[in-house]
């Protein structure tokens, strides 16, 4: 199996508890995943796997091929529900410039990238003011810079539009659509049909399984409650 990002066999829990069992999946550069379930499915595990900060019961993590290990750094990035909680530097620049300085880019080259992404971003008019003062869709965006900045492999967006009111999650899907999805591995974890209608495959945690659901079948549906027999 091939891809940038591939579960094979990965198993994870706690205790007796079971939140991922033999999970194998491939995804692939360019390609949009949606990821859902019920409250208290996995997701956050998964994410966790995904991003390196959890070592899997069984089974192994692939990124472009190579097995990732613990003293390899992951190659993704994590955009959270709420932007305040991503927030780092005193001006909108140093916040972009932050992933790239745990990088240790050279002064040049993050100058260079914190430029183009705060332009790409429409941020450009606000480098020198605090974070703060930007709205709810800016400091999204504001996210979607850093992650530019880091030229990571793939980004985790963790239902990135929670907070946000109805344009602004236009806005930032939009931008999504036009500026990243050609380049980027991007994971969706959502529970809205209008937000998961514009992934290319969707995938449902359901009884600590992985499951890849048709996607028309399941944005006509809704979450289904799977139909599927008990662990073992």
């Amino acid at each position: 199996m091939s891809g940038a990002v591939v579960l094979e066999n990965v198993s994870m829990g706690y205790g007796e508890n079971l939140l991922l069992r033999e999970a194998t999946a491939s995804f692939s550069t360019g390609e949009w995943i949606g990821l859902c379930g019920l409250n208290g499915s996995g997701k956050s595990t998964l994410i966790r796997l995904l991003m390196g900060l959890l070592t899997p019961l069984g089974g192994e993590i692939h990124y472009q091929g190579n097995l990732k290990s613990q003293d390899s750094s992951c190659p993704g990035y994590l955009i959270f529900q709420n932007p305040d909680h991503q927030i780092v530097g005193t001006t909108v620049a140093e916040d972009a410039a932050f992933s790239g300085e745990n990088q240790a880019l050279e002064p040049k080259e993050l100058f260079q990238r914190v430029s183009q992404a705060l332009l790409v971003c429409g941020l450009e008019e606000f480098q020198s003011q605090s974070p703060n003062l930007l709205s709810g869709g800016q400091k999204q965006r504001l996210a979607l810079a850093g992650a530019m900045v880091s030229k990571r492999l793939f980004w985790v967006l963790d239902e990135p539009f929670a907070m946000l009111d109805p344009k602004a999650r236009r806005e930032i899907l939009e931008f999504l659509e036009i500026n990243c999805r050609p380049d980027h591995l991007l994971l969706l974890v959502s529970h809205s049909p209008e937000e998961l209608a514009l992934c290319d495959r969707i995938f449902f945690l359901h009884d600590a399984r992985l499951v890849e659901k048709d996607k028309k079948d399941f944005l006509f549906q809704g979450i289904p409650e799977l139909d599927l027999p008990a662990p073992l």
